[in-house]
């Protein structure tokens, strides 16, 4: 279901809870962890931490040099989305987004939620950019980016999709969104 790759490794994520650990040059299974119940919708890292997210409601966290658990986030529905701030950023954050209808920042050395965004719809898309934005994309079509300086409310709202976002990447320039509807959107 998802996929990820750092330090000459790839892993994998599945519907029955394990991650795989694949050798990316000759595609040979180097070890496997079954941490999760079930679905594994998400997986990102930073540094030497391992991250997934899945529909037990939680956020593993490992040491990628062992695959030793070292930490556990926890929501109130299914994790879909999860991704890490920026190596330079000056905050060490892993943002995820749940069908709880929240987007959540995550200091990952303290191990606290530090902030939570209300996203009123359930949330399938989520991304840090620029060190201080989040943008997270829901059931509905809607993107929303928040000023994690000023999280109170969104900074603002994109509506364009028809279908859930599930996925963003972004330029110094544009961010870009894929949606069930079939369309990559382009926001300026």
């Amino acid at each position: 279901l998802a996929l990820d790759v750092s330090h000459n490794l790839l892993f994998s994520s599945s519907a029955d809870g394990y991650i795989n650990v694949y050798d990316p040059f000759s595609f040979k299974l180097k070890n496997s962890i079954a941490p999760h119940d079930n679905w594994i919708f998400s997986l990102c890292h930073s540094s030497n931490l391992l991250f997934s997210g899945s529909s037990d409601h939680t956020i593993g966290i490992y040491d990628m040099k062992d695959l030793k658990t070292v930490g556990i986030f926890k929501h109130k529905d299914q994790v879909r989305a999860l991704n890490t701030s920026n190596p330079g950023s000056p905050f060490k954050f892993i943002v995820s987004g749940s069908y709880d209808k929240t987007v959540k920042l995550w200091d990952y050395n303290s191990f606290k939620c530090e902030i939570s965004l209300d996203a009123k719809f359930e949330v399938f898309g989520a991304n840090i950019f620029n060190n201080y934005y989040v943008v997270s994309g829901d059931e509905i079509g809607n993107i929303k980016v928040w000023d994690i300086r000023y999280p109170q409310d969104p900074y603002c709202t994109f509506i364009g999709h028809s279908g859930c976002i599930y996925s963003f990447v972004s330029t110094n320039k544009f961010l870009f969104s894929s949606s069930s509807d079939t369309s990559i959107g382009v926001w300026y």
